[in-house]
């Protein structure tokens, strides 16, 4: 680099006073001359930042310049520090951001996406995609992908980046090529650089004290770490003018989003001064004024520079608290409040005012969104959230234990009794566990949860990638405890952290009251137990707790709390324990597919409580027996995507979400069939939305169509396990027969009989699901209401016809149009079956068609007189081979 480059900080009082004169003037050459090397070095490595990430503000010598500026500004004009430091100082200035490119890893690209931060912010796009979106990210994705890696290790690779060299023509060359210098002060820039990404709080402890001179310098050139990292940190954190985003290259970017108004922010912003009446105070003026359409532009610069100022107070402070020279400048005038600052970084035509969206009243919000009013009446879902969010940990631990390890996690659900008038139910697991941070934070952050938040990159980077899926997402499922509970306490470690580690956060009086934080002292929980909620509760809430009938049983009973956990995991992949006085049961297995396939159907639908009205045990003990060979697997690679038969009889199959009951309005059980679905959540009350796939679901009903087949006697269970297969988009081709003239006949047999008379109607109504859409119904003069139903023997047929269902509702029936092939209802297969025996099928709708006569007694309520005749819309379906078709053309 050009010497008239340097000498702009060079003349500096910062570099002039401490490192151009003084003794040993040969050390201070030779330091002189390594920087200026190193600077050469740098400056050239931190080009490949603006092509890698043009987004960012610069970071090339004119930033380096820059921070030097803003340096001497901050440290004032008496600040003394050593030649030794100067060049430390320097040093990491060129360093703390270099890692922002993808020269500055060997392996480039390659190196980068190995990184766990990579995984993780991969992982963390993949989850914001919506179904069926690109499974790869585009170009533009990919660059937004990597600026949040680099952000997020550049500091860490500062660390070794003095020891960065490259190899030309056989010969290495190092960023920092004084051996002596790279030796023995390499790995302190590194230090110091990475730091500015470093709490305050931790400076201290982490750099340590004044560190002694190097062999053949003067003894006193002594180094001091905390100083210099408080220096740049401030230097950095101050740097927010022009310099870096001029005009030309604002313009030749085109920037869009985010990075267009960061640089659009700091590119109106002139050099700050220091205020020679208040030379504490740094300030900072625009150029020209901010717009309404910059108002974005000017908020960013706003929080920067109020960041600023928390960073010279913070800095100011600690040099103070360790002993060593405070800074000239401590604070940023006018950052403490937007109008303020607007009197300075003037703004036109719109006012800033702090109007920020907040919640001042959290029990309110937890009051109407996160128990009741989420959830319902059903007071079981806070047990099932806490054993949720368990579950969670435990996965998130697997992901982090080494491979081979014995581990697999396992939760703990206890209830005991705390005197006459309460009880507490406990939730324990020996999952990830929470740190303080993260009981403090994400834990009882309303709609916010510890994986989508900032804190599980800095805590666990590489958990995110892990591609483990979570049952929690919403952030809200913790808050349905106070809908219940009279005291919760929430006690966790990390666990790999000792007891001591532990903390307990407990709420007294429910949401009102602002928790309070216990400290290690107060752990009464084993090394095995990462966390524990604990909630009390009076007695007459557990009793509506334990109340687990749906909305159409007979039975009040309530379960005991043992079923109650049984009921609410059909599918998870965790062990569960139950502890009711001492008395310890697994009642879940993480591998319950193994588990006795009518002893799971029991315990998950619980039917000694929830059976209909008239409806015996022995009956349902009968269909549970029935079904349970012929539960199946939706994906046999993921036995949590569900394992379930379709059932003939009003089943008690249950809705799961992330494969935990789901959380419904009225009946807990699907009654078409037996075993459990999982399905995608509606919202974060976790009531059922879409299946979690629907080819498994269709694929899955198909099998179940030939299993019936084999094993269901022919007869009204086969017929309504082909009417519900067709409901789940499946193929019930084995099983599909249909009332033609009033008899039960099979696909096949239907065919016949339809080739053998030529014409066959069907009566038609509006499918309820679609306009324009239509299923066959039964003959009747209106298709809706209760008017109109007749008994068999009231109606005479006076063609041939073919009747469906009543319900508008049933797949099964609907008629195959252009718009909607209806492929697995019963014409749509009559249609493959004539194709495939080289039978004509057409059809044509006719209106109010005389399909029957009365033959019953006369009605004066139904207007009917034996012998009216009976009139419907009609679909006419001819039967025909193409030789019968020449036959009747005319010639």
């Amino acid at each position: 680099m050009e010497s008239s480059v340097l000498g702009q900080f060079e003349e500096l009082g910062l570099w002039h006073r401490n490192i151009g004169e003084g003794t040993a003037p040969d050390r201070r050459e030779q330091l002189r001359a390594s920087y200026r090397q190193f600077w050469n070095n740098a400056v050239e490595l931190s080009r490949e930042i603006q092509r890698d990430l043009p987004q960012l503000t610069l970071h090339d010598d004119r930033h380096f310049e820059a921070l030097w500026a803003r340096a001497d500004q901050v440290a004032g004009n008496e600040f003394k520090l050593t030649p030794l430091e100067v060049f430390v100082f320097g040093g990491a200035i060129l360093l703390h951001d270099a890692a922002n490119s993808l020269a500055a890893f060997p392996g480039r690209l390659a190196a980068v996406e190995a990184t766990s931060e990579w995984r993780d912010a991969l992982a963390q796009w993949a989850e914001r995609q919506d179904e069926g979106a690109l499974s790869e990210p585009d170009v533009e994705t990919r660059r937004a992908l990597l600026l949040d890696t680099l952000r997020a290790i550049h500091a860490e690779r500062a660390l070794d980046l003095a020891d960065f060299e490259v190899e030309t023509v056989g010969r290495r060359h190092y960023l920092l090529d004084d051996d002596q210098l790279r030796t023995h002060l390499g790995a302190l820039i590194g230090e110091i650089a990475a730091s500015h990404h470093w709490d305050t709080g931790t400076l201290a402890n982490r750099l340590g004290g004044t560190r002694g001179s190097l062999a053949g310098m003067p003894a006193d050139w002594t180094i001091r770490p905390i100083l210099l990292a408080g220096l740049l940190r401030c230097a950095d954190a101050t740097q927010l003018d022009q310099d870096r985003a001029p005009d030309f290259l604002f313009g030749l970017l085109q920037l869009r989003g985010l990075s267009e108004q960061h640089w659009r922010a700091q590119n109106r912003l002139a050099h700050p001064y220091v205020d020679p009446a208040q030379p504490e105070a740094l300030v900072f003026t625009s150029t020209r004024p901010f717009l309404e359409e910059d108002a974005s532009a000017w908020w960013i610069a706003y929080d920067a520079l109020s960041v600023a100022n928390r960073e010279l107070q913070a800095t100011d402070a600690l040099l103070r608290d360790v002993g060593l020279p405070p800074l000239q400048v401590n604070r940023v005038r006018g950052a403490e409040t937007p109008d303020r600052l607007a009197a300075l970084v003037q703004v036109s035509g719109w006012r800033p005012v702090l109007a920020d969206v907040r919640i001042s009243r959290v029990d309110r919000i937890v009051e109407l969104f996160g128990g009741e009013k989420l959830y319902g009446h059903q007071m079981w879902v806070p047990v099932r959230e806490l054993i949720q969010n368990a579950a969670d940990a435990i996965r998130y631990r697997r992901e982090l234990e080494p491979e081979n390890s014995p581990y697999s996690g396992r939760i703990v659900a206890r209830l005991r009794d705390d005197g006459a008038d309460h009880v507490r139910i406990e939730i324990e697991d020996d999952g990830l566990g929470m740190s303080e941070a993260v009981l403090t934070g994400p834990l009882i952050d309303f709609g916010e949860s510890y994986i989508s938040s900032s804190l599980v990159k800095a805590e666990r980077p590489g958990l995110l990638s892990k591609g483990r899926k979570r049952t929690g997402k919403f952030g809200v499922g913790f808050f349905s405890t106070f809908m219940i509970a009279d005291e919760i306490t929430v006690l966790s470690r990390p666990f790999d952290q000792g007891l001591d580690q532990s903390r307990t956060l407990k709420f007294s009086k429910g949401a009102p009251t602002r928790p309070i934080l216990l400290d290690a002292g107060n752990v009464t929980a084993s090394a095995t137990v990462s966390t524990r909620v604990t909630l009390k509760l009076a007695r007459t809430m557990l009793e509506q707790v334990l109340h687990f009938d749906s909305a159409f049983s007979r039975s009040e009973t309530p379960v005991t709390f043992t079923e109650m956990i049984g009921a609410l995991c059909p599918m998870l992949d965790v062990d569960i324990f139950v502890d009711v006085a001492g008395q310890n049961t697994k009642i879940h297995s993480r591998n319950w597919f193994d588990e006795d396939r009518a002893a799971w159907l029991r315990r998950i639908s619980l039917p000694h409580v929830n059976k209909a009205i008239n409806v015996s045990i022995e009956a349902i003990e009968a269909e549970i027996a029935e079904a349970a060979p012929r539960l199946t697997f939706l994906d046999p690679d993921d036995p949590s995507a569900g394992l379930a038969a379709v059932s003939g009889v009003a089943a008690r199959g249950v809705r799961a979400v992330g494969m935990f009951r789901a959380t419904e309005g009225f009946n807990q059980y699907a009654n078409d069939f037996w075993g459990a679905v999982d399905y995608q959540p509606a919202g974060p009350r976790r009531s059922f939305g879409p299946p979690r796939s629907r080819t498994l679901l269709a694929d899955w009903a198909t099998k179940q169509a030939l299993l019936a087949a084999q094993s269901v006697p022919v007869g009204p269970q086969q017929r309504v396990i082909a009417r519900r297969v067709a409901d789940f988009d499946g193929d019930a081709t084995p099983i599909a027969s249909i009332s033609f003239d009033r008899e039960w006949l099979s696909l096949e047999e239907a065919f016949d009989k339809a080739c053998r008379v030529g014409r066959v109607y069907a009566p038609i109504m509006r499918y309820a699901r679609q306009a324009e859409a239509w299923s066959i119904g039964t003959v009747r003069e209106r298709q809706s209401g209760f008017i109109d139903n007749y008994f068999p023997n009231e109606l005479e047929f006076l063609v041939p016809i073919i009747e469906g269902s009543d319900s508008s509702e049933n797949a099964f029936y609907a008629i195959p149009t252009t718009d909607r092939p209806a492929h697995h209802s019963f014409l749509g297969m009559m249609n493959r079956l004539c194709a495939s025996r080289s039978v004509n099928i057409t059809g044509r709708f006719l209106e109010r068609f005389a399909a029957a006569r009365y033959v019953g007694e006369d009605s004066p309520r139904q207007r009917l007189t034996h012998g009216s005749l009976i009139h419907c819309n009609v679909l006419e379906l001819t039967f025909s081979k193409p030789s019968e078709m020449l036959a009747a053309s005319p010639r």
